[in-house]
């Protein structure tokens, strides 16, 4: 007997967390959770921003670019097909026909996908004493078409980002 008390002796000593406490320990804790949450939400949201600008800049600029490049590379002034305001189809120096076209969200080069989640892509043609063109000569006639400008606006979450740029083909009009 004298053992079972030199045991429980240790234990009677030893104090434990009452209820009351673990409770006002939780709810502190709680607090500080809510605190620290309605403080990072803010910075996430402003993160999730700035990825979705960087990818949706990234893919209007890739586009445009390419866009701007071959259009720049257009063969001659009787090689400009269709002149609208969001398709166009041209031969370039290598005699490929290329054809730029807004279908639904997405811009398509030759039935490929360049650019999703558009909602917008505009083209506007100009003549040489820069008036606007509603509809340009095209072939078999020689174009009048002598810059060409550009819009892709890409949306995704509720967010856009635009891209314009503009073009004076080389090989129109010398």
């Amino acid at each position: 007997m004298k053992k079972i008390k030199q045991i429980t002796r240790p234990l009677k000593m030893m104090r434990g967390y009452t209820l009351v406490e673990t409770a006002v320990a939780l709810s502190i804790m709680g607090s500080m959770l809510l605190s620290v949450n309605m403080f990072m939400q803010p910075i996430t949201d402003l993160w999730s921003l700035k990825v979705f600008q960087d990818d949706s800049q990234q893919e209007s600029r890739l586009a445009m670019l390419r866009l701007m490049r071959e259009l720049n590379q257009i063969k001659d002034p009787s090689s400009v097909t269709i002149a609208e305001s969001q398709r166009i189809q041209f031969q370039n120096a290598a005699n490929q026909t290329i054809t730029y076209r807004l279908d639904g969200t997405q811009i398509l080069r030759n039935n490929r996908t360049i650019a999703k989640n558009v909602g917008e892509f505009t083209l506007s043609y100009y003549n040489k004493d820069h008036g606007a063109l509603a509809s340009p000569q095209v072939n078999p006639a020689s174009t009048d078409i002598y810059r060409i400008s550009a819009t892709v606006r890409t949306d995704q979450a509720g967010r856009s980002v635009t891209a314009r740029s503009q073009v004076r083909p080389r090989n129109l009009f010398g």
